[in-house]
């Protein structure tokens, strides 16, 4: 008859199956979007497009910022169309068209490294396994 599997019993391990479960990510979900309504009410960015930016952020270091927010906003799945037409009235066309462009290129460059750094610890785990050498050996 076959034994049962020990099942590791550590307290690391527990924290980490909870943690991965789906209703932790679930509330983790939860827990974002509220806090980005909470941030849209509170700094009420519809007064950007409404009266402009602060004086006392103003010029190149408006685009420069613009372009920061707008690679995390695209790296975050924010429709890009949307923060185009926002840099366009924003800063015109010629400051807002290089503020999307190198908003892209952030965002690009976000998403091009975290699936690396995921897939990275994927295949070290599997590797550790040993599931390549099974697989090579076949």
């Amino acid at each position: 008859m076959l034994e049962p599997a020990a099942s590791p019993a550590g307290f690391t391990v527990r924290c980490t199956r909870t943690l991965l479960s789906p209703w932790s990510r679930l509330s983790l979900l939860v827990v974002m979007l509220a806090a980005a309504v909470t941030t849209v009410l509170v700094f009420e960015p519809q007064r950007l497009l409404s009266a402009g930016w602060p004086p006392q952020l103003s010029g190149a270091a408006a685009v420069v910022l613009f372009g920061l927010a707008y690679g995390l906003c695209t790296a975050a799945f924010v429709p890009r169309p949307i923060l185009n037409l926002a840099a366009g009235a924003l800063f015109g066309s010629q400051a807002g068209l290089v503020s999307a462009v190198a908003g892209t290129v952030v965002g690009a460059g976000i998403a091009f490294a975290r699936p690396g750094r995921w897939a990275r610890r994927r295949c070290v785990r599997c590797c550790a396994g040993g599931c390549c050498s099974r697989r090579t050996a076949s």
